[in-house]
């Protein structure tokens, strides 16, 4: 009997034992497996907050940009002729007599120019964040044309000149110079089956003129630092103020301009470009590839678009590869060292392109405003060039108010357009015998 009690409680022991070791075992279990949910759950829970609070928007942007450098951005359905601003903040376009201002970082709407009369046309300045626009009002054959300005940051408006043209159909297209605040407009007049185009001149601190008329325009360049303005008929001739542009022995067309007012022609079978400064050509790129998409420029660099890739001719290396294009987009814009391609109705993508730097000088103010449109690329400018362009400044930057200005600056020009025609007498008659029509699939809208 004794035997048995001694062997159940031995029993006893071992199983005692062995429970001992089976719980710690349990135990150790227990807590790797708590020791994971609890992690994995402060890790959800923070994911979540963050989200809440905005706070991973630059995370997420940040991946979205390490990847080949690009950043889809989602817009507004309604978002046609979307423009950029230089700083890549903002898009703007116009809509239902509104122009809308939205955000480039999440596509939210900041603001809105709204007015009574109809905006017939409007454009972001390349060198900072101001809105130039017109509104009209309509008198019979008689439209009545009024500029005004609103800027980004303190969404202030300036209205200025109101000017009146017959039979206006739309402006066609506007270009600014900050630095000597000059605007010339394209201006189409519809009379029947007759469709003719005027160039005007708005000083703004003074009245307007007109410039030329007669012909139809397809595009129009002026100087940032000097008042001149160059344009491309739609036979494919170029012009400046008044006079033909004759240094050609064969067709081009005009596609840019650069920070140091030098223009740049493509020829029409895009074997060339040709780099033409004080009415003398330059420089000569010869293009390897002629499959020219489309041109582009930002009056500070000028870009050759092709199917899957972009060059900038004004560059000191001008058939580098400077950034890809994806299939199946539609090439937009470009913004300092960002391309724009839409990729379908409601988002556009941001793609980083490889480009040298080039320097602003923040010494150039206009209206009270700090301007970037004076920049320059230390590389390309030689001695002579750096001292005209200063003169260029000194003269031009500031534009009197008072009428005798005003008849000087008409004086300048007469004289400027009959040495003009003195000069290029000879090479008229040349261009006049060449009426090839424009090849438009091969430029692109600035």
């Amino acid at each position: 009997m004794r035997k048995r009690e001694d062997k159940v409680n031995n029993t006893k022991k071992q199983k005692r034992k062995f429970n001992k070791k089976k719980f710690f075992i349990t135990l150790a279990i227990f807590w790797a497996i708590g020791t994971v949910i609890t992690v994995v759950s402060l890790y959800l829970v923070e994911r979540y907050v963050i989200s809440l609070s905005g706070a991973d928007t630059h995370a997420e942007e940040k991946e979205s940009k390490n990847n080949n450098g690009t950043k889809k951005i989602n817009i507004s359905k309604n978002a046609k002729d979307i423009q950029y601003s230089f700083d890549n903040k903002y898009y703007t376009y116009l809509f239902e007599n509104k122009v809308y201002i939205a955000s480039l970082d999440n596509g939210n709407i900041l603001s809105t120019i709204d007015e009574e009369k109809n905006i017939t046309y409007y454009k972001l300045l390349y060198d900072k964040n101001l809105i130039v626009y017109f509104t009209k009002v309509d008198n019979g054959t008689t439209a009545t044309l009024q500029l005004k300005t609103y800027d980004i940051g303190t969404k202030r408006k300036i209205e200025y000149n109101t000017f009146t043209v017959k039979n206006f159909s739309k402006i066609k297209n506007m270009d600014m110079s900050p630095v000597i605040n000059m605007i010339y407009i394209n201006v189409e007049q519809k009379n029947g089956n007759t469709t003719n185009n005027i160039i005007y001149k708005i000083n703004l601190f003074n009245t307007m003129s007109q410039i030329k008329s007669g012909l139809i325009i397809d595009r129009m360049i002026m100087l940032q630092h000097t008042d001149r303005i160059y344009y491309e008929d739609s036979n494919s001739n170029i012009y400046y103020s008044n006079s033909k542009l004759g240094i050609f022995k064969e067709k081009v067309n005009m596609i840019g301009i650069d920070t140091d007012d030098v223009l740049y022609f493509i020829t029409q079978d895009n074997s060339k470009v040709y780099k033409v400064k004080n009415n003398k050509i330059t420089d000569t790129i010869e293009l390897k590839d002629k499959d020219v998409k489309a041109t582009y420029h930002n009056n500070q660099r000028v870009f050759l678009i092709y199917s899957s890739y972009v060059i900038e001719v004004s560059a000191d290396n001008p058939l580098k590869n400077v950034g890809k294009i994806p299939d199946k987009v539609t090439f937009e814009a470009i913004k300092l060292d960002k391309m724009y391609v839409r990729l379908d109705e409601d988002t556009i993508e941001q793609i980083q392109l490889d480009l040298d730097k080039i320097e602003y000088d923040s010494a150039d103010m206009v209206n009270g405003q700090e301007g970037t449109s004076n920049t320059t690329n230390n590389t390309n400018k030689t001695n002579n060039d750096k001292d005209k362009e200063e003169k260029d400044k000194v003269e031009q930057t500031t534009i009197d108010k008072t009428q005798d200005d005003k008849t000087k600056d008409e004086d300048k020009d007469k004289d400027s357009n009959e040495e003009d025609n003195n000069i290029d007498n000879n090479d008229d008659k040349e261009n006049n015998d060449d009426d090839s029509t424009v090849d438009s699939d091969s430029r692109g809208d600035s």
